[in-house]
Order: structure tokens, then sequence, then C-alpha cells
């Protein structure tokens, strides 16, 4: 089996998981300013809105001696997010149940040099 079906199937379990729960898959939209956003605070022209991506995630739980790690709070979430070609990056922003967080960190979870999924650190 490749990595790029492995990570289909990963993708395809993380949405099964709140199916198989009964809370039906927990889906997230990234977000993703366009490379046309306004370049100074005081622009007038708002430019072209984020692109938008659906994507499958689980929330997870930090561990103790992550979160005795400075860079990680305790209301921080803790995501596994499908890869499906869009990867998340800081500059990105994430909206989870009418929820806006920003992207603090991207850790990929790969093989073979695929992306199976991505833990992502997101904030309020």
């Amino acid at each position: 089996m490749s990595g790029a079906e492995i990570a289909a199937e990963v993708a395809l379990a993380l949405g099964e998981v709140g199916t198989d729960t009964g809370t039906g898959p927990l889906i997230a939209t990234l977000l993703r300013a366009p490379g046309d956003a306004p370049t100074t605070p005081w622009a007038t022209d708002p430019g072209t809105p984020p692109t938008e991506y659906p994507l499958n995630v689980i929330r997870d739980t930090w561990k103790r001696s992550e979160l005795e790690s400075s860079l990680i709070r305790a209301t921080d979430l803790k995501l596994m997010v499908e890869s499906s070609g869009t990867v998340p990056t800081v500059a990105d922003t994430l909206t989870l149940q009418s929820e806006t967080y920003n992207i603090q960190s991207v850790l990929p979870e790969s093989i073979g040099g695929v992306d199976l999924y991505y833990i992502v650190q997101a904030r309020k």
C-alpha cells in the first residue's frame, strides 16, 4: 500500500470516527488569506475573501509533558487534521464549531515522504 493510499484511508477514518461515536464527523474550515490581501491596515479595499477548505478533524488532548512546554497553553486545541492536499500553515486560521482559532504550529505525520495527517495546535 502506498503512502497516498494510507493518507486517503486516514482521511476517511477521521470522518468515520464521529459517525461511529454518534456525533457525526467533526469538520473544521481552514481559512487561507489570498495573496492580494490589503497591504496596510488603513487600506479600504478588502481584497479577495479567504479561501475555505473543509477538513475532517479529531480533537485530541495534550499530554502533561506537552503542557509543561512554554509553547502550549492548556486552552490550546490539539487537532488531528486530514491530509487532503491542503497543508495547514501558521498563516491560516481554523474555524471549528463556530469558533475561530489561529494556528500556532503544524506537525506532519509522514511515511515515505507522504503526509498522512497533521497535528495542529490552535489557539483563540
